[in-house]
């Protein structure tokens, strides 16, 4: 009698049980710091309850989000964790009938009840143009991405509610959309500080944006806090080692990863019966040494 070598085939009996026991995660940029610390805090709280994730990056290209999104439903994923590239451009219009959940990340879809889970961006963003605005700071640029991004669009909201409740009008000349690159942002933060009525105060509004201020301040030799104020989003290894320590809107990235992954999780357990949730996480303003109040002012109080 021959015996046969049998080894289960795992994903054979998985697909049979109609659950792979996989969730598919996309995000916006692998090279970028805080999505990695966002995919990392998803494999971890995924592990511990028995799943795998398989991480896709857009690199903010619509038509990649749409293959990562065509490629993971053919691989059966149980579920999605979607950090959207550009909400205007909408992957998931031709599937009315999607038969997984799908966790939205910093991100809405319009005409879609998925769960979300964002970032209080509106709050954050206010409360760093409140600062600057207590300072005395009244032109206070705004470099922000295409408003396309629900964060940006939601940090450019909070930045108007500040400028609203001060009784200020801001200047448009200084809210500026670029592009989603950190030399975008330099050059855009160059272009201002050379102009005949340059800021005061700078406030960036994503990790990229601030990288990009950064820079083009290094390469204009600008002082900061002494001739411009600045303030960007999100603490990152640049922001770590700048002199001055630079002021900052801080989000717990790995709370918002391992949330996301949560509520994919209840989305699986429960199934549609509940209504979809949004999960807003604090965004806090870090005052460090990058602001003061305008040189203007300074000197009127000196004397």
């Amino acid at each position: 009698m021959q015996f046969l070598r049998y080894e289960p085939n795992r994903i054979a009996r998985s697909l049979r049980a109609r659950a792979t026991h996989t969730i598919g995660l996309i995000i916006r940029d692998a090279a970028n710091t805080k999505f990695g610390l966002i995919a990392k805090a998803a494999q971890e709280v995924a592990n511990a309850r028995g799943y795998y994730v398989l991480v896709g990056s857009s690199d903010r290209s619509a038509d990649r989000e749409r293959e990562s999104i065509d490629l993971l439903l053919q691989l059966r994923v149980d579920g999605l964790v979607l950090y959207v590239a550009d909400e205007r451009i909408n992957h998931l219009a031709n599937r009315k009938r999607l038969d997984i959940p799908v966790v939205l990340v910093e991100s809405t879809l319009r005409g879609y009840a998925f769960d979300e889970v964002c970032s209080d961006n509106v709050g954050g963003a206010r409360a760093a143009t409140e600062h600057l605005l207590g300072l005395g700071h009244r032109r206070i640029a705004l470099l922000h991405g295409p408003l396309g991004i629900r964060p940006l669009r939601e940090r450019r909201q909070g930045y108007l509610e500040a400028y609203a409740a001060a009784g200020v009008r801001p200047d448009p000349a200084l809210m500026v959309e670029t592009g989603t690159r950190e030399e975008d942002a330099a050059e855009h933060a160059a272009r201002l500080m050379a102009g005949d009525a340059p800021p005061t105060a700078i406030f960036a509004a994503s990790s990229a944006m601030t990288i990009g201020v950064l820079q083009a301040i290094r390469a204009r030799r600008v002082r900061v806090p002494e001739t411009l104020s600045v303030i960007g989003f999100d603490d990152t290894d640049v922001t770590a080692l700048v002199d001055p320590p630079l002021t900052v809107v801080t989000r717990d990235l790995h709370l918002l990863g391992a949330t996301a992954v949560e509520t994919l999780m209840e989305r699986l357990a429960d199934g549609p019966r509940s209504p979809a949730k949004r999960i807003v996480l604090p965004a806090t303003l870090h005052v460090r040494d990058s602001c003061a109040p305008p040189a203007g002012r300074r000197a009127t109080e000196a004397h």
